[in-house]
């Protein structure tokens, strides 16, 4: 007797085999790609996290500093006199603010709270936050350097003085005057373009003046 060609015996044609693979190849094609859009969506979501984190910790230490200003001069490692209080932006120098505060804890040597000098620096792109170790340090003194944010395009700073806000400020004349508050704004492709706000301590504590 013959066998009918088509019967069920017969297996999957040629055709049916390499519609099979296509579909196959198709429903791979699509999880390979939903895969890779969920771990990039993941990982943008991480950066956002770390840069929105990192703005906050940059925030609270700014707005720390201007609670605990000290109205102490002090001088650089090579003799030079620098301000209790200065800032504002300048073409040569990466330093836009600059003061010396006071640090909460133990009394330094039992006699007065310990005092640091702070500089805040745009640099490559970069705010960093600097800190002598010593009030008045020598040549060898080496700063305590955080980088606070990075992918930053500039940054500008404005304080208010008498109602009026001043694109640079400075206590050198021995006043021991603040400004009211100050103004930062952050410009960079993670943060967009933020400006934020710092009421300052204008009760700053008189602290010993350089001898």
């Amino acid at each position: 007797m013959v066998r009918n060609a088509h019967s069920s015996d017969a297996g999957f044609t040629l055709v049916e085999l390499l519609v099979a693979l296509f579909i196959s190849a198709l429903i791979g094609v699509a999880s390979v790609t939903f895969l890779h859009q969920a771990l990039v969506s993941r990982d943008r979501i991480d950066d956002h996290t770390a840069a929105v984190q990192a703005l906050q910790m940059a925030h609270s230490l700014v707005k720390d500093d201007m609670l605990q200003l000290v109205d102490r001069p002090t001088r650089g490692p090579y003799g030079s006199n620098r301000a209790a209080f200065a800032g504002g932006i300048t073409h040569s120098n990466s330093v836009f603010l600059a003061f010396t505060r006071g640090l909460s804890g133990p009394i330094a040597s039992g006699a007065r709270p310990a005092l640091e000098y702070v500089r805040y620096r745009f640099e490559a792109g970069q705010l960093i936050r600097e800190a002598d170790a010593r009030l008045d340090p020598t040549g060898k003194t080496v700063p305590n350097r955080q980088i606070l944010l990075t992918g930053l395009k500039a940054v500008d700073i404005r304080f208010l003085v008498k109602d009026q806000w001043v694109s640079h400020f400075d206590n050198s004349d021995g006043s021991g005057s603040t400004p009211a508050a100050i103004a930062l704004t952050l410009i960079g492709s993670k943060v967009g373009t933020l400006e934020q706000l710092f009421m300052i301590h204008t009760g700053a504590t008189k602290a010993e003046p350089a001898s």
